[in-house]
């Protein structure tokens, strides 16, 4: 199931990028997160967890 990133309310802090176990996400060349695998998500909900904008939501 893929996330869905508000980017209006991310800070580009790299923490999803960082703590995705399957490594769903890659940077975009502004230093936001793009859903770069989204096949790959396995709905752990970690990075959902620990951004602190709460700007990722599974869907």
């Amino acid at each position: 199931m893929p996330t869905k990133i508000d980017l209006s309310k991310c800070s580009k802090c790299g923490t999803c990028i960082e703590v995705c176990p399957e490594e769903v996400y890659d940077e975009a060349d502004d230093g936001a997160p793009i859903n770069a695998r989204n096949d790959n998500c396995t709905d752990c909900g970690i990075c959902v967890e620990e951004c602190p904008e709460e700007c990722i939501e599974l869907v």
